[in-house]
């Protein structure tokens, strides 16, 4: 079974690599680059009370919903069992918005059709800033950052609702 039609890291780093690890003095093709970070929400839940097939098609969804998005704009990489991460030219705040908010749009659409678990992820990014990052380990470091802080956010919101 194909869970993802996105690269998986490891097989991209000859690429990645030289990127993250650039210095300063050679930023000039990632001057303008955004990382996004995605985690999906809920999917221990799903696996264990329904099985690896339904959290495998969780996965296959939220990946096919990302790489959509971004379409040849960004480089799509699964990261971890439900982590995803985009590399992508950053074109303004508007372009973020507009991508993040039709993903939340295509996944509140999946979810009316009542999979077995309301889809949801977990989502931060940060736009390369020489000013504020030595390279791009550090602007992932700050997309993780966010995206972690909205998994919280989520997890805190679900206890409020008493989910």
């Amino acid at each position: 079974l194909l869970l993802s039609s996105l690269r998986i890291l490891n097989f991209a780093l000859p690429w990645v690599k030289p990127a993250i690890s650039s210095s300063r003095a050679s930023l000039p093709s990632i001057n303008s680059c955004a990382l996004f970070m995605f985690d999906l929400n809920d999917l221990k839940k799903c696996n264990d009370k329904f099985g690896h097939e339904k959290g495998d098609e969780y996965i296959k969804t939220i990946s096919d919903v990302i790489a959509s998005a971004f379409g040849f704009d960004g480089r799509c990489y699964r990261i971890g069992g439900d982590e995803f991460s985009v590399i992508a030219p950053y074109i303004s705040q508007n372009d973020i918005d507009s991508k993040l908010n039709w993903i939340n749009r295509k996944i509140t659409e999946i979810n009316r059709k009542k999979f077995v678990v309301t889809m949801s992820v977990s989502v931060g990014y940060a736009v390369y800033d020489e000013e504020k990052d030595e390279n791009l380990d550090a602007t992932l470091k700050r997309a993780d950052e966010m995206m972690y802080e909205n998994k919280r956010l989520y997890k805190e919101k679900l206890a409020m609702a008493g989910r």
